[in-house]
């Protein structure tokens, strides 16, 4: 149903149900064999995937079949052709490397294979072979630095402070540049050396060489971004970095050759001459051919999902010349963007017939709407309906629907429902702080909405950090009780024991039906609950969690007082991103369901339910047993089954900040404990391509 119309005023959004965008990484590819380059979109902030197929002149219409094709990829993702078959190829971070995937095309369907869990190098020093460093903060380069037709990677170091050049042996070795054989024969590659201003990176470095190169000075910030291309057309692999610290973007000239890389000038106003991009923060860039005239485009955004804007943050510069060399032009700062449902970040939508008409509105709360004026916004989005029972069109009529942005409360999860009994529908709506919002339409039965003045901490009712009301008669007295999800994953249950018209809510459970959605392993679960009776008059439950799963429960009448049937995890069968939300109506008139989901991008998805086994978790929810526990020193770590895959070890401390961070292989692995650890309950994660699991411990000296 990805193509329901949805207008913001004239203007038909073509890609309105692609679930938004924050922190887009871009690459182009031909996805269905047609010979046109389409666009690939790795959404850093819930490694999510969108895929859209090119219609011509820089139109591109949103094809979600295409997504599941992809493996499961975490931080960053680059699509390229490694082994020159014109068949596009996967480069993604796995554990302080960088894992690559093979691209397959039969009978004009494509598909990927693992070729390289991790790259490596031979290390002539140790006599061993050492895998390619790169960041999970950054984007590294992958692109022909040498111009020899093989595709090498330019990566920032450890201290992120000099770039390495890691160079790919394939061509040298008679492979042509069907190989992965990679050697590091720079560790300051164009002589530069970043610093913590934004003023750009010190030039003609002194380089030390060896494993020590990096120029002597503090370690800075903790991210870079990094695109090469030959802007003035003079045979070698021009630079533009973005840093995690600033909102500009540095651009580099190379005054060596392709085969010795020195950076003589930089401009800290790229792109010059137009429009420079300015917007916090992390800024990141991607060189394709945007708007299908024939030469590449530029396209700037934040790789920062948390302080970056969140709308009217992807910039355009069209390329005015060949690819010879480049004059970038300014052309929008909401590419691809203004085609989309996307209200910012932590989308909750819901159904509203606000205006009485019998047909489904959409209302979206969020945690805050971020864009070029550089404020927080947090109102209810509205799109009305305007289409017929059969055939929705929805068109966006207001930002701040029943006026709560001037209170400044962030994460708005609305729901409505009649709990007064008066023939309209109420709003009640969660909060980050946990407090309900409640505020009563007065419009009355067949009126348009008309909301009275909200009252901001209704019946004191407050769970805990990011609640989320759902509403409902459970024991059918005629009078609604409310659910209440929040940031542990559980739910809290308010049975209502007032009137018909006089609501009062009491809590009678914060673990209602023993509902956990925290996934292995994390101590948050962000529960958001929607429950209906199904044509049987049955309670089901239907929860979306912070890891992205949603979850079905039934089999609820039986057990209120107990713990409820965990009839599915994986319910839609379908990745809508992390921190999901997910409600449902017939909005069509087909007498099935329709999906309304949310996510942590901002926008919205809907979608009937597949009933067809789907696409699995590619995870296995492997576990691990740790002793001695309680610990003082050390404690070791079994993982059941066998293998001896590197897996990511992380101990958080009970707050939920990351302690420590190490890779091992093995099953059975030994962490020492910091003696500076205080006595406490601590958690390990164990995270793998086999599995993710996690178990709480407790320390004791």
């Amino acid at each position: 149903m990805h193509d329901i119309p949805f207008f913001n005023g004239d203007y038909a959004m073509s890609a309105a149900l692609a679930g938004g965008m924050n922190a887009p990484q871009f690459s182009d590819a031909d996805l269905n064999g047609d010979g046109k380059m389409d666009l690939f979109i790795f959404e850093r902030s819930s490694n999510t995937i969108i895929t859209m197929l090119n219609e011509g002149d820089g139109n591109y219409v949103y094809a979600p079949e295409y997504e599941k094709i992809f493996p499961p990829m975490e931080d960053w993702a680059l699509l390229r052709d490694y082994n020159c078959d014109g068949i596009t190829d996967i480069f993604t971070y796995y554990i302080g490397s960088t894992k690559v995937y093979t691209g397959r095309m039969t009978d004009g369907v494509l598909s990927f294979e693992l070729t390289k869990s991790k790259l490596s190098y031979y290390d002539e020093d140790s006599e061993s072979y050492v895998f390619v460093y790169t960041s999970r903060t950054d984007i590294p380069s992958i692109d022909d630095i040498d111009s020899d037709g093989d595709l090498d990677i330019l990566s920032f170091s450890v201290s992120n402070t000099t770039i390495r050049y890691y160079k790919n042996l394939s061509v040298e070795s008679g492979y042509n540049c069907d190989s992965l054989e990679y050697d590091l024969v720079e560790y300051c590659w164009g002589f530069i050396y970043e610093g913590f201003t934004c003023g750009g990176a010190d030039l003609n470095i002194e380089c030390k060489g060896g494993p020590d190169a990096e120029a002597d000075g503090p370690t800075r910030h903790t991210g870079s971004t990094s695109l090469t291309f030959d802007k003035d057309g003079d045979g070698d692999k021009d630079l533009v970095l973005g840093d995690n610290s600033c909102n500009n973007l540095v651009y580099y000239i190379n005054g060596g050759d392709s085969e010795f890389s020195e950076m003589v000038y930089k401009d800290t106003l790229f792109p010059l001459n137009t429009v420079s991009y300015n917007a916090p923060v992390f800024p990141a860039t991607f060189l394709f051919d945007a708007d299908d005239d024939g030469d590449e485009d530029l396209v700037a955004t934040t790789n920062d999902n948390i302080l970056g804007l969140n709308t009217e943050h992807i910039w355009l510069y069209e390329n005015q010349n060949t690819n010879d060399t480049f004059d970038f032009v300014f052309a929008t700062d909401t590419f691809l963007i203004s085609s989309m449902v996307d209200a910012g970040n932590y989308s909750s939508p819901t159904y509203f017939d606000y205006n009485s008409d019998g047909l489904m509105d959409i209302v979206i709360g969020v945690n805050n709407t971020n864009g070029s004026d550089h404020l927080f916004h947090h109102g209810l989005w509205l799109y009305e309906n305007i289409g017929s029972a059969a055939a929705p069109e929805f068109k966006l009529v207001s930002k701040d629907f029943i006026g709560l942005d001037t209170y400044a409360l962030s994460n708005l999860v609305p729901f409505f429902s009649d709990a007064d009994n008066d023939g309209d529908s109420d709003l009640f709506c969660g909060t980050y702080g946990g407090k309900i919002i409640y505020a009563e339409n007065l419009a009355g039965a067949g009126g348009v909405a008309d909301f009275n003045t909200p009252d901001l901490f209704y019946q004191s009712i407050n769970p805990g950090q990011y609640s989320a009301p759902c509403l409902i008669d459970i024991d059918e007295d005629g009078k609604p009780d409310m659910i209440v999800g929040e940031q542990n994953g559980n739910l809290n249950y308010y049975h209502n024991t007032g009137t018909a018209t006089a609501p009062a809510f009491t809590l009678e459970s914060e673990i209602w039906g023993g509902v956990d959605v925290r996934k292995t392993g994390f101590l948050t679960g962000h529960s958001i609950p929607f429950m209906y009776r199904n044509e049987n008059d049955s309670l089901y439950l239907i929860v979306g969690s912070e890891s992205g799963q949603v979850f079905l429960f039934n089999e609820i009448e039986d057990a209120l007082a107990g713990e409820f049937y965990e009839a599915d995890t994986n319910f839609l069968k379908y990745d809508i991103g992390t921190f999901t939300s997910v409600c449902r109506n017939d909005i069509n008139a087909d007498g099935l369901a329709d999906y309304l989901a949310g996510n942590i991008r901002g926008g919205i998805s809907i979608m009937e339910k597949d009933f067809s086994d789907g696409v699995e978790d590619p995870v296995q929810q492997t576990g691990i047993k740790l002793y001695p526990n309680p610990a003082a020193d050390f404690i070791w770590v079994h993982i059941d089954g066998s293998g001896n895959e590197t897996r990511l070890f992380q101990l958080f401390n009970v707050s939920g900040a990351m302690i420590s961070e190490t890779a091992y292989s093995g099953n059975q692995v030994k962490l020492a404990l910091d003696k500076t650890l205080a006595n406490g309950i601590y958690f390990i994660r164990v995270s793998g391509p086999d599995m993710i699991a996690g178990r709480s411990f407790l320390l004791m000296r």
